[in-house]
């Protein structure tokens, strides 16, 4: 015990006497008859018992004071921890100026509620994980932010919840996707199982046609093997359906060269459709009973397979030296062996067709714009084309604008298509015993010569009649017009006078030619004609213009043909007094 306390007990206990409690002690006392041995002995313990309760309260005091340091001390550590993992700035200084008790309350109030904030993070972090393992394992990946957050023993952020939450509605979405292609596969697996009439043996096939997903772990791997499953089924079906149909067509082949009744092919065929197992097996023993009957009627088959070989040769385009290099068609061994190769050569020039099936119609359609463009440009030529009744001339005007734009882009696609073909198999695509290429090269040649030849003859025939013209004359252009032309009648009641309209030819056809009137005149009119006729003079005065619109009357143009022209290059008609008559 230090001076400091004693010194305060001392104070205490001489307070402690001049109480009144103690007077009244002693008044007791001296009541009793104590001694005063006794009563100093009694006043001791007294004052003993005094000092000892002081110490014992003020060692309880101090152990308060102890204990709200060391909690203040903890609480502070704790809030400190708390307030790092929970990514929270440091409040422990704002509680610096305050009183033990209250810095302890406000402390300890702060952990608790940080403890608080703490375990509902960890709650849902617990409940992320647990659904993000679920949900890893049924897609067959590891649960990455799981793991982390096990093995660090973080306390993770607001953010880095939300973020897990994202993460894991995204494993969810991706379980849920593949449960859907998981049911399109099931689906469409057992929709061939039905058409097969079969079931799966194996475990996969199982659950796909089952459909359970109890089990299954639909992994990336796992989802691809089911996919590789199902394109299995498919391609095993897609065969058996092309040998259902290869074993079909050689039945029908078979029927018809054995020339079997149609009842009974429309009755087979109806009860063996599809490409079941049992259909197959079926097609199969046909095709060996026909087989047998083959053998007898070797000479007949052979001509018939010659026959549909000389149509897919038709299809295929091939020429007489293309259909030479196939020997056996052009000899009269009929043994099996020919038979054989007949059917091989059918059946190889049958899958020629079908892959280039797609170059034959750029090649048909081709030829066919070509053959319309020849024919429209032979047209174009015939004169009685004019005769444009019904729009002919506009449509022929926009079926060649029609052609002109469509056979550029079919000769580009087919040009493409065949050198495509050609680096693909190594050799030249043959039409007509002639590469198509080369053939589509020389034919534009040959059409740009043709057209060369027809200007340089059209210049020829334009060359020559200009030197016929500057010889004998040029022809009169005069147009012949659509319908005959009515005179007005007038209430004076005068007579109609006839259009003449001068025939176009040359000048050696208007004087063979005989020009009959339109109409006869009245009388009155043919004594005027007549008296006029008479006042002209036979003979040609010198500079006179024999054209026809200067002669006054039907002799004058008799006149101007008996005489002739004046100059070399004249018409019966003259271009000046023509525009005088037309005006």
């Amino acid at each position: 015990m230090s001076s400091k306390e004693i010194l305060a007990i001392k104070e205490s206990l001489s307070q402690l006497l001049e109480h009144e409690t103690i007077k009244e002690f002693a008044s007791i006392w001296d009541a009793i008859g104590i001694e005063d041995r006794i009563r100093q002995e009694r006043r001791d313990k007294m004052f003993q018992y005094h000092c000892n309760l002081q110490l014992e309260m003020l060692e309880e005091e101090r152990s308060l004071k102890k204990r709200l340091e060391d909690s203040i001390k903890s609480c502070s550590e704790e809030l400190v921890q708390l307030e790092t993992q929970l990514h929270l700035s440091s409040t422990l200084d704002s509680y610096s100026l305050k009183t033990i008790t209250e810095k302890e309350r406000l402390i300890r109030e702060r952990v608790d509620a940080l403890n608080k904030i703490k375990h509902d993070r960890m709650k849902r972090l617990k409940r992320l994980i647990e659904m993000e393992t679920v949900l890893a394992h049924g897609i067959g990946e590891k649960p990455s932010f799981s793991l982390k957050w096990q093995s660090e023993n973080l306390i993770p952020s607001e953010e880095e919840l939300q973020n897990y939450l994202e993460k894991v509605e995204q494993l969810e979405s991706i379980k849920d996707q593949r449960q859907v292609e998981f049911r399109n596969v099931r689906d469409k697996a057992r929709a061939v199982w039905a058409e097969l009439e079969t079931e799966p043996t194996d475990e996969l096939g199982l659950r796909l046609y089952s459909g359970d997903i109890s089990h299954f772990v639909f992994s990336q791997a796992n989802m691809k093997s089911l996919e590789d499953y199902y394109q299995k089924l498919e391609s095993s079906a897609t065969e058996q359906e092309k040998e259902a149909n290869y074993l079909r067509n050689c039945i029908t082949s078979l029927w018809k060269r054995l020339e079997i009744p149609t009842e009974f092919r429309e009755e087979f065929l109806s009860q063996h459709q599809g490409y079941k197992d049992w259909v197959i097996k079926e097609l199969k023993s046909e095709v060996d009973r026909l087989d047998i009957l083959k053998q007898f009627h070797l000479e007949g088959f052979i001509k018939a397979t010659r026959a549909e070989l000389a149509k897919v040769w038709d299809q295929c385009m091939f020429g007489e030296n293309q259909k030479r290099e196939f020997g056996p068609a052009f000899n009269d061994d009929f043994t099996e062996d020919n038979l054989s190769a007949h059917e091989s050569e059918l059946d190889k020039m049958r899958g020629f067709y079908a892959d280039n099936n797609e170059i034959f119609k750029l090649v048909e359609k081709r030829e066919s714009l070509w053959d319309q463009k020849i024919e429209m440009d032979n047209r174009a030529n015939d004169p009685a084309r004019l005769n444009n009744r019904g729009g002919k001339l506009l449509q022929e005007q926009r079926l060649h604008q029609k052609i002109n734009k469509d056979l550029p882009k079919t000769e580009k696609k087919l040009k493409e298509v065949l050198t495509q073909w050609e680096e693909d198999h190594t050799r030249h695509f043959i039409i007509k015993d002639q590469r198509y290429l080369d053939n589509l090269d020389s034919r534009w040649e040959e059409y740009h010569q043709s057209k060369e030849q027809e200007k340089i003859k059209r210049q020829q025939i334009k060359a020559e009649t200009t030197v016929m013209e500057m010889k004998f004359g040029s022809k009169p252009q005069t147009p012949t017009p659509k319908r005959k032309a009515v005179a007005p009648v007038s209430n004076d009641r005068a007579p109609k006078v006839a259009r003449v309209t001068p025939a176009p030819s040359p000048l050696v056809k208007a004087t063979t030619n005989k020009i009959t009137p339109a109409r006869r005149l009245p009388r009155h009119q043919n004594k005027v004609l007549k008296d006029k006729n008479k006042s002209n003079p036979a003979t040609p005065e010198p500079g006179f213009d024999f054209s026809l619109a200067s002669a006054g009357s039907y002799t004058d143009f008799q006149r101007a043909i008996t005489f002739g022209p004046p100059n070399n290059r004249s018409s019966v008609v003259s271009t000046k007094s023509s525009k005088a008559n037309v005006s």
